[in-house]
C-alpha cells in the first residue's frame, strides 16, 4: 500500500484496505534477501514518517498492514504458515475478461505431437537478459522440449532455430495453458498465473520480492529457485527435467485446484464492500481508499 494513501486516509478518517498481488504481507519473520537490507535501513525513517502524523502502523517486510485489513491474492494451500493478524488470503486475482495486452501469436508454430513446451519470460521491466536467454536456448536445444521465448527486442536474434519460437511478447495467460515448465523471474503475476494452470516453475529472481516468491515455491514443492548466472549447463538441464516430472507432484495439483476454485477478485470486492459499513451508497468511493 502507498504510504501517503495510508497516512491521508487515517487523517481523514477513511477506511483503507491494502491489496497485494505479491507476498510481502506474509513474509516469514526471519526471511533474508537482498532487498531486506534496504528495508531495515529505511525502517527508522519509515516509522518516523508515520509517527510525525500520529498514524499507528504495522509493517511486514516493506508492506504497510492496514488496521482495516490487508488482502493477499493467494490461498492457504500455497501459503502454509501462520499469517499476521489482519491479513486475509482471498485467492488469486484471475479475470475472465480480456486483459487488454493481447497480441497476435503464431499458435500454429507450436508442436502438436505432445512435445512439452518450455516457456521463458523475465517479465516486461528487466527483460533484457541476452546471456541468460542464450544459456537457456543452448541447454534446451539438447532436451526433448519446444521452447517459447518472450524476449522483447531481443527476439529478432533468435529466429529460425529448431524447436524454438522467439517473440517480442507472448500472450502469457493463454500460453500457460499449454506450458509444462516456466522459467521466470518470479514476478507476482507470473507466479500466480502459472500456479493457476498447474505449471511448474524455475525461478531466477532479478529484483524486488522475487526471492520471496522463489522461497514459497520451493517450500510448496511447486517449483524451485535457480541461479542461471552460476549454474552449469548440466545443472540447468537437470532442473528442467525435474520440473517436467514435478507436474505430477500432488502438492502442485493441490495448489492449482485451490487457485482454480477461489475467486480472489470477487472475495476482495466483497471484503471491500463489507468495509463500507455505514456508507450512504455501496458505490460511495469517498468512503474507501
Amino acid at each position: 500500500m502507498l504510504f501517503v494513501a495510508a497516512i491521508a486516509s487515517h487523517l481523514e478518517g477513511k477506511v483503507h484496505v491494502g491489496l497485494s498481488s505479491g507476498l510481502n504481507p506474509v513474509t516469514p519473520e526471519h526471511f533474508e534477501a537482498g532487498i531486506m537490507h534496504h528495508v531495515r535501513n529505511l525502517s527508522r525513517d519509515r516509522a518516523a514518517l508515520f509517527a510525525k502524523f500520529g498514524v499507528p502502523a504495522r509493517f511486514q517486510n516493506w508492506e504497510y498492514l492496514s488496521p482495516h485489513g490487508t488482502l493477499v491474492f493467494s490461498t492457504p494451500e500455497y501459503i502454509r504458515q501462520p499469517i499476521p493478524d489482519g491479513v486475509t488470503l482471498v485467492g488469486p486475482a484471475r479475470s475472465s475478461f480480456i486483459r487488454g495486452d493481447e497480441v497476435g501469436f503464431p499458435w500454429d508454430q507450436l508442436p502438436i505431437d505432445g512435445t512439452p513446451i518450455l516457456y521463458v519470460s523475465f517479465g516486461s521491466q528487466i527483460n533484457y537478459q541476452p546471456a541468460l536467454f542464450e544459456k537457456i536456448i543452448r541447454v534446451a536445444s539438447k532436451l526433448p522440449v519446444f521452447t517459447v521465448l518472450s524476449a522483447g527486442p531481443l527476439a529478432v536474434r533468435y529466429q529460425n532455430q529448431k524447436n524454438l519460437l522467439a517473440v517480442a511478447y507472448a500472450p502469457q495467460r493463454e500460453l500457460l495453458k499449454r506450458t509444462s515448465v516456466f522459467i521466470s523471474h518470479g514476478g507476482a503475476n507470473s507466479v500466480m498465473e502459472a500456479l493457476g494452470e498447474g505449471v511448474s516453475l524455475l525461478v531466477h529472481p532479478l529484483s524486488s520480492d522475487q526471492p520471496l516468491q522463489a522461497r514459497f515455491l520451493t517450500e510448496a514443492e511447486a517449483g524451485e529457485r535457480i541461479d542461471l548466472e552460476t549454474m552449469s549447463d548440466s545443472d540447468l538441464a537437470n532442473a528442467i527435467q525435474r520440473s517436467l516430472a514435478r507436474v505430477a507432484v500432488p502438492r502442485l495439483a493441490e495448489i492449482t485446484a485451490s487457485y482454480q476454485a477461489a475467486d480472489g477478485v470477487k472475495t476482495a470486492a466483497d471484503f471491500l464492500e463489507a468495509s463500507l459499513t455505514g456508507a450512504e451508497s455501496r458505490y460511495d468511493s469517498e468512503k474507501l481508499i
